[in-house]
């Protein structure tokens, strides 16, 4: 009996040899890292450009306004100028193809503009050696320092912290993130001598009787 089973335990063997071993699946691979945007020149230069020449031309017509003040309405007017140096920084803005800022940022920078006219204020009353502006025969000092800090807030200040806050506050409309790439197909079945099956471990079972 021993001997008749010797070709079924030979013909078990060479099936286990010849089962197509396990699919060994590849390691993910990392995501990629993120592309650096690219240099655009619409949105990177002439966007901050024209942001730029507007703030000063509207600085520059609030000036224009107030040497044809005749009441309180125009006075008014005048004084609420700098106001709209952020929303039209934000309007410009908004024609980027790339970019999306928001106008409270336009209006920190200009917060921050007017503050540092201040500063400016209390260098020049601080330093007078350093001060480059002298006063004429009927001025004072500290007038004289108060116009250079209030034309410095007006020309530097407003016009572009207006404008640095909007071009530093902006985002890509991209950086949201894209969603998670669908996953790979599974691996297709391997092939054996009995045609296209899963790979599988064959153990042989023997019963043998004496």
């Amino acid at each position: 009996m021993v001997t008749a089973a010797l070709p079924l335990l030979l013909s078990a063997l060479l099936a286990t040899a010849t089962a197509p071993a396990p699919a060994l699946l590849p390691a993910p691979l990392p995501p990629p890292a993120p592309a650096s945007p690219a240099l655009n020149l619409y949105d990177n230069f002439a966007i901050p450009t024209f942001q730029m020449v507007v703030a000063e031309g509207m600085v520059i017509g609030s000036f224009v306004l107030f040497d044809k003040v005749e009441n309180g309405a125009t006075l008014a007017l005048v004084l609420l100028s700098p106001l709209t140096v952020p929303i039209a920084t934000c309007l410009i803005g908004s024609t980027s193809l790339r970019y999306r800022g928001r106008c409270g940022y336009s209006f920190a920078g200009m917060a921050l503009g007017i503050v540092s006219g201040v500063v400016v204020l209390a260098l020049l009353e601080g330093i007078p050696a350093l001060n480059p502006f002298h006063p004429g025969y009927d001025d004072t000092q500290e007038f004289v320092n108060t116009v250079a800090a209030a034309a410095y807030v007006m020309f530097v200040g407003i016009p572009v912290g207006s404008v640095l806050g909007w071009n530093l506050g902006k985002q890509r409309l991209d950086a949201a993130g894209a969603p998670p790439p669908p996953p790979p197909p599974p691996p297709p079945p391997h092939d054996s001598f009995f045609g296209r099956v899963p790979s599988r471990f064959m153990l042989p079972v023997l019963t043998l009787r004496f």
